[in-house]
């Protein structure tokens, strides 16, 4: 019998203090969990001793979000019975999720020693290097694993989520298509195959991808997320299209009302319909309600420098930065943002720091770039960083096509116009990149 996934969000108070937001899809309605819930809690009082009620137990804890109490459950289980693998696994999840990575480090070592199996222990290697932030080790532990059980979609699954991470799209997609022809529904292969395919600009492939999704999880919220940004994107929110991608918007916001997202596709719908008070009064609420989830500072400043409250957004993004450890969304909004503010002597320091703590990301480094030519007319330094981006993606279109860009803005006409034509003989832009890179040949042409 064919099971339809509960999607649910749970708010997580990380190790460092932040509040923060993890996506489960349930295989079973709340009612009959929370009836399980009893039966097995009973059974437990009445046999404490017992380990295999214990981890069901436990994995249900894990599935309705009581994460806490669900790493007890586990550790008990792991103290009785060090040799059950998959309850090592699990336990060390919840670490990584709860943001003490020196216990989950601890715990896949040791479970190591109880591994036999040659994929299993490349997986847990590569579990390891994630807690680590040892990304390229990450990968190729998992490239080992698939290696050694190619038809094991979890392998896959996490060396293609691996991938996407350190901008690799073309690879992730070959690994969630592998996911695919193992699990031809599975819905997070669909949804990261999703992102992966726009990162190629291959949109029509990638909204095929995401109907598939949506027809096999309607009421998974990750899918209805991507439909609500994607009509967003397109506009689709004036006239008669309004009411559609609102009430996929209002549909997200029930399924997850935490989710920072959601409020701001919101608060973009009313700023699209000439409602300004209205659409930052919702990211307002927001960040007073949530002050420690980042993104929604994040989305808030985005929300303000779109409304042309720049200064505003400038003081937004920077309480943004100053609350956590970077990504590389926050950072690229510094970059948009803080110029456009006059804050550059804020920003100077930013851009060593930006490079430093994600070396393998191609797209930062360009970004950086261009900053340094546009924003602070260092045309060796800008052109160097974008060159490394080249060498770190150099079967990417995309990033030949960005460098090309950054040479056109110092002035090295002939050289973007070698860049670009890179990009081109790769044969792997979209349409959409192709038409805006023909726009910069033609430019370069003028110049010379």
């Amino acid at each position: 019998m064919s099971r339809n996934p509960s999607p649910c969000l749970v708010p997580v108070s990380h190790a460092n203090g932040m509040d923060l937001n993890a996506q489960l899809v349930l295989d079973q309605k709340p009612i009959r969990q929370q009836q399980k819930l009893r039966t097995l809690t009973k059974y437990i009082q009445s046999y404490p001793s017992g380990w295999k009620k214990r981890f069901e137990l436990a994995k249900l804890l894990y599935q309705i979000g009581q994460w806490q109490q669900a790493i007890d459950e586990l550790s008990y289980v792991v103290r009785r019975q060090p040799q059950v693998i998959e309850a090592r696994l699990l336990l060390g999840h919840l670490w990584h999720l709860t943001g003490k990575e020196k216990n989950a480090i601890c715990l896949y070592e040791q479970t190591l020693a109880w591994v036999q199996d040659d994929a299993t222990r490349y997986h847990i290697t590569g579990l390891i290097a994630q807690c680590q932030r040892r990304w390229q080790t990450a990968l190729d532990s998992f490239e080992s694993a698939v290696l050694k059980h190619p038809d094991n979609s979890v392998h896959w699954l996490l060396l293609g989520q691996i991938q996407l991470r350190l901008e690799k799209p073309l690879a992730a997609q070959r690994s969630f298509d592998r996911v695919l022809s193992l699990k031809p529904n599975d819905v997070t292969a669909l949804i990261y195959s999703y992102d992966a395919l726009l990162q190629l600009h291959q949109v029509k492939t990638a909204e095929q991808r995401l109907q598939q999704a949506y027809k096999n999880a309607p009421s998974d919220f990750r899918v209805l997320l991507r439909l609500a940004s994607r009509r967003c994107q397109q506009h689709l929110v004036l006239d008669d299209e309004r009411a559609a991608t609102l009430e996929l918007i209002r549909t997200v916001l029930r399924l997850a009302p935490q989710s920072a997202e959601a409020h701001h596709l919101l608060a973009c719908c009313h700023v699209f319909q000439g409602e300004r008070i209205a659409g930052e009064a919702v990211m307002q609420r927001f960040v007073e309600q949530y002050p420690n989830h980042p993104y929604g500072w994040y989305f808030y400043a985005r929300l303000l420098f779109q409304l042309g409250q720049v200064q505003k957004a400038a003081d937004t993004i920077m309480h943004c930065y100053q609350k956590q450890e970077c990504d590389r969304e926050i950072y690229r909004a510094c970059c948009e943002i803080l110029p456009a503010a006059g804050r550059l002597k804020l920003l100077q320091p930013m851009l060593l720091e930006m490079v430093a703590a994600f070396p393998m990301s191609w797209s930062l480094w360009v970004t950086v770039g261009r900053v340094w030519v546009e924003k602070f007319n260092n045309y060796e330094l800008g052109i160097a960083h974008s060159t490394r981006a080249t060498e770190l993606a150099q079967d990417q279109a995309a990033a030949w096509f960005a460098h090309g860009r950054v040479l056109m803005l110092a002035e090295h006409y002939a050289q973007a116009i070698e860049a670009l034509e890179q990009g081109y003989s790769l044969g792997n832009a979209g349409a959409r990149l192709q038409t805006i890179a023909a726009g910069w040949l033609e430019e370069c042409d003028r110049h010379i």
